[in-house]
């Protein structure tokens, strides 16, 4: 077995401000163990997912994030008094990222006592417990509870002794960054890195082959419950492919959009709290934060989030980047403005009903919807090509309950690399209320 670096148990330990609310100390409980041979034996399964896990079998309330991918799963779930990552790396290694209430934390269970050294239904656990001493329990400045970090690895094998990564950590301010490095074994070698951050927010993660191949390039977690059916992760696939080839796509036009510039220039839209939905590599969300907004954009492509981040670092902007399904936000505190550019024309082919759903999850009375879609109006230019289009008579329709429509005119999206003009358009701004 490799040896973890011992340096790790030092820079585990941290102290956050916990984003929910902590229980009375009177009603603070211990968390409850994972179940690690059922962890191991649900996504060791060959197939595609069916359904989420239940939270029980990770030790939590609910699961707030879930990702199914090739090469990892990844569940975060919570309790009052716990934060839990769990990632499994195929084939062969599960890593547990706890924060647990101090006032609890030393009747926190260990989670490797529990299975390692252990065999079940003939396979073999072994572990390594970076669980830091208790500190004491007590209260954190500002009257709220401290919170302790802990990282724990486990591998497992049918045939033989299971080998453990050698692995490293820095904690800093924000966050402890993990690195996991595998020689041979059944992977055949790997670097796995992780960016854990304080607090329930979704971190990054990337990992590398033998010969430092980028297997999963360095990207966020996502902040959300993921589809994991066959379907959906092919959509997915879809969505973020071209951004992984460089392909250029037709509804990425390197710039903000025309329409949304006039919608701010004219005061229809003026700096708040906005969500855009379907962001793409970002161009619009940084031309709202250039202009004052306070922008939190979400998309289901890990790649075009990556590429969105470093052209917003370049510009010198913050966004709030975020990898979640649109039709299965997390809890996020309503939005003054939703702004969606070429997401509503898609999602509402198959199920518009849940688009109007998400939406109104992301807004409260006034909030106000700025929707940009393909227009199903004769087009002399775009006749048989070009983004999905969607009638008068159904936008009416799909927002009749729960908003009222102030704009509903024609324009033309702006026109991508080597077209002459952009498609037909919708300009639809809407007001939460009945």
């Amino acid at each position: 077995m490799l040896a973890p670096a011992l340096s790790l148990l030092s820079a585990c330990v941290a102290t956050v401000t916990p984003i929910l609310a902590a229980a009375p100390p009177s009603e603070a409980r211990p968390p409850s163990a994972l179940d690690v041979p059922a962890i191991r034996r649900y996504f060791a399964a060959d197939d595609i997912l069916p359904s989420l896990p239940a939270p029980a079998v990770f030790g939590v309330e609910r699961v707030a994030a879930f990702e199914e991918h090739d090469h990892f799963a990844y569940v975060s779930g919570t309790t009052s008094d716990l934060v839990r990552r769990t990632f499994y790396f195929r084939p062969n290694l599960i890593v547990i990222d706890d924060q647990v209430d101090s006032r609890i934390a030393s009747q926190a269970p260990r989670l490797l006592d529990a299975v390692v050294p252990r065999a079940a239904e003939g396979v073999r656990f072994r572990g390594q417990s970076l669980l830091p001493p208790a500190p004491d329990a007590g209260e954190s400045s500002g009257g709220r509870a401290a919170w302790t970090r802990s990282l724990q690895i486990i591998g497992f094998a049918k045939d033989g002794e299971p080998i453990l990564p050698a692995c490293s950590a820095e904690q800093r301010r924000d966050d402890v960054r993990l690195e996991l490095v595998e020689k041979g074994g059944a992977a055949g070698g790997r670097t796995i890195r992780l960016w854990l951050p304080n607090g329930p927010a979704s971190g990054r993660i990337e990992i590398l082959d033998h010969d430092d191949k980028k297997l999963v390039p360095n990207r966020l977690l996502p902040a959300g419950i993921l589809p994991s059916d066959m379907g959906a992760v092919q959509r997915r696939l879809q969505w973020d492919l071209p951004y992984q080839t460089g392909t250029e796509t037709v509804w990425d036009t390197g710039h903000p959009s025309t329409e949304l510039k006039r919608m701010v220039e004219t005061g229809q839209i003026k700096p708040c709290r906005t969500v855009e939905i379907g962001c793409g590599t970002g161009s619009d969300a940084i031309y709202l934060a250039s202009q004052g907004f306070d922008v939190t954009a979400i998309d289901i492509a890990p790649t075009a989030l990556s590429i969105a981040a470093r052209k917003a670092e370049q510009a010198g902007v913050q966004v709030n980047w975020m990898l979640a399904d649109i039709l299965n936000v997390p809890p996020l505190e309503p939005f003054d403005v939703v702004y969606d550019r070429g997401c509503y024309h898609e999602v509402r082919q198959r199920d518009p009903g849940a688009y109007v759903a998400a939406v109104k999850k992301l807004t409260r009375d006034r909030s106000k919807v700025l929707i940009l879609a393909g227009n199903a109006n004769k087009d002399t230019y775009w006749r048989f090509e070009g983004p999905p289009r969607v009638k008068e008579q159904d936008i009416r329709s799909d927002f009749t309950n729960g908003f009222r429509l102030l704009q509903l005119r024609e324009f033309r999206f702006d026109p991508a690399r080597g077209q002459k003009q952009g498609a037909l358009a919708w300009s639809i701004l809407l007001e939460r209320g009945d």
